[in-house]
């Protein structure tokens, strides 16, 4: 038994080691940089390393020099059996207002080692909830929206292309 345990202890103290000194700052930096092909840019964040969670706190989102959203805290889990972006209050900007309600309370975002080709996505804000999951193998969406009174009384246009299911959520799929 021994001769088991002695060798997973160093494998995951090894992997714990490379997590916790792996450059997750540089990383962020390249990230951003891939980023700005697709026009999208975050500034006058301060980014912060903690070891095994990595945060980017009091950014702001721009979509071509145009302000989409203010963001108080993502985290980023990069563990090797388990990877989780938090973004806690997200406020979209008020050129946004037409398109969905201003405030969302939190994204979770999440990918496992026990199925590794799919991502959950959960979300929730003044809009309702959604939750679905991205098959990267398939390059299929998935995604189920609850939607609350407030967006339900807005009725924005982008909500009468989705189809309405029998629990009275709205589904939305595409391939990318």
């Amino acid at each position: 038994m021994r001769y088991i345990l002695k060798p997973l202890a160093y494998m995951f103290t090894a992997i714990a080691l490379i997590i916790f000194f792996m450059p997750k700052i540089n990383m962020y930096y390249k990230a951003e940089e891939l980023l700005e092909n697709y026009k999208l840019t975050i500034s006058g964040e301060k980014v912060v390393d903690d070891g095994f969670i990595f945060k980017v706190e009091d950014g702001t989102l721009y979509f071509d020099d145009l302000v989409v959203a203010n963001f108080d805290e993502i985290s980023i889990v990069p563990l090797v059996f388990y990877n989780s972006v938090d973004v806690k209050p997200f406020s979209l900007s008020d050129d946004m207002r037409q398109f969905i309600p201003l405030k969302v309370n939190n994204i979770n975002i999440t990918q496992t080692v026990v199925n590794p080709l799919h991502v959950k996505i959960d979300a929730r804000g003044e809009f309702g909830s959604v939750s679905g999951d991205i098959d990267i193998l398939n390059s299929k969406i998935s995604l189920i929206l609850m939607p609350s009174k407030l967006l339900l009384k807005k009725r924005p246009f982008w909500l009468r292309q989705m189809k309405k299911d029998s629990q009275g959520g709205y589904r939305y799929e595409s391939t990318y």
